[in-house]
């Protein structure tokens, strides 16, 4: 019987595999035993396959990407990829990226370019949904929390935003992973190196590295370590006023070189694009506001590393609010650390404090799914939307565009 019936999950999950990884969504969130890894390894799968036979608009980041990938098609050695990294123009501002240029340029010489928004959305989803497995699976969170929490964790990483914007996707979502398997599962500071691995994927990032990493080593900061972390912040942004020219090398003009560039709202937008801009802050100020009051709610004496980071992320991100695409940006972060915290402790806090938690995160994910389509509805593939539910993992790979 058990024989059985693994075949006719292997057969489900070849033939239909979309319709299984969302049904596995469920099983992710209603199981009670280990087979919860299995339902989250095949919804991420699942639900990633979609982006391989996604098309980009020309104005997509994708298309970027694929150009860049386009050029390194000739490239047959190591050595010529190292030379090519130094002399390419996009690859010199993603110079400090190190592992997703080698991921794109291992990706270029396979020749199926989709495969590269298929791995952000994989590593996407599987990071930023293992904490919310982790904690439903050591029964600290009740399924009807930890289905309002994951959905509000796909939505901000909707389907859009993972094939798009990937480099600070990706770094984002590894971002919450470590900080959370640091504090949470581990807490020994020789790992505090994990920390850093974000900074791989987007170098912008480091703001929440340097504050991660004061949390991991400053285990009982006082009012002085923050005046000192707080003088700090600010030479850092005289630095960026001072050197931020485009183009520039090293890791730290680069750093300058983007703040000044994210400093304003650079992208056109018209009337519908500010609300939608507008109505994702709402929902971010939202979840740091319901995290806020779930995460006072504890004694202080109960706050460990994850609580503290979370507090000082968020005041933080205020004082990037007048710096728009930065604010945006740090404000995912903020967001998402947000609903881990909000897992992790709603179950210790008073009922009070957590039915108004419980609100401003629902309200936030309703208005979530309003960006989410937004975002998603202009998303074209090789098949209509009706087809590409009911295509097998067969056709996804044998449909895969060759450059």
């Amino acid at each position: 019987m058990i024989v059985l019936l693994l075949t006719l999950m292997v057969l489900s999950v070849l033939l239909v595999p979309i319709p299984v990884g969302m049904g596995s969504f469920f099983g992710m969130i209603l199981s009670k035993n280990k087979n919860i890894y299995l339902f989250y390894i095949l919804f991420c799968v699942g639900i990633s396959l979609v982006c391989l036979l996604y098309i980009p608009n020309y104005t997509d980041d994708l298309s970027r990407y694929y150009e860049t990938m386009h050029l390194m098609q000739p490239l047959s050695s190591w050595s010529e990829f190292i030379d090519f990294s130094q002399s390419n123009s996009v690859l010199q501002y993603q110079g400090t990226n190190k592992l997703f240029n080698i991921i794109e340029y291992f990706i270029a010489r396979t020749g199926k370019f989709s495969l590269l928004p298929f791995v952000s959305t994989l590593i996407c989803y599987l990071s930023i949904l293992f904490p919310i497995v982790d904690l439903k699976k050591h029964k600290e969170l009740k399924s009807s929390a930890a289905f309002i929490l994951s959905v509000c964790l796909l939505l901000l990483f909707n389907l859009n935003f993972t094939a798009n914007t990937m480099r600070w996707a990706m770094a984002s979502a590894i971002f919450g992973l470590v900080s959370y398997l640091y504090f949470v599962k581990i807490n020994r500071l020789v790992y505090v190196w994990i920390l850093a691995i974000p900074l791989l994927f987007h170098v912008g990032i480091i703001l929440a590295v340097a504050l991660v990493v004061f949390v991991a080593i400053v285990h009982k900061p006082s009012i002085f370590s923050y005046v000192l972390l707080l003088a700090g912040f600010v030479l850092f942004w005289a630095y960026v006023g001072k050197d931020g020219s485009m183009g520039a090398s090293g890791m730290f003009p680069q750093i300058a070189s983007m703040a000044n560039t994210y400093s304003t709202d650079f992208m056109d937008r018209n009337l519908n694009g500010m609300i939608i801009l507008y109505l994702s802050r709402v929902a971010g100020l939202l979840l740091l506001s319901a995290a806020s009051i779930i995460c006072l709610g504890k004694a202080k004496a109960k706050w460990d590393g994850f609580d503290r980071l979370c507090l000082l992320q968020f005041f933080f991100v205020i004082l990037l609010f007048n710096n728009s695409m930065i604010f945006n940006r740090y404000l995912l972060i903020v967001s998402m650390l947000s609903v881990i915290s909000i897992g992790k402790n709603l179950a210790v806090v008073k009922i009070s404090r957590a039915q108004i938690g419980a609100f401003l995160t629902t309200t936030s994910v309703l208005i979530l799914c309003v960006t989410a389509y937004a975002g998603c509805k202009g998303m074209i593939f090789t098949v209509s939307r009706l087809d590409l539910i009911f295509v097998n993992v067969f056709s996804f790979f044998s449909a895969l565009p060759n450059f």
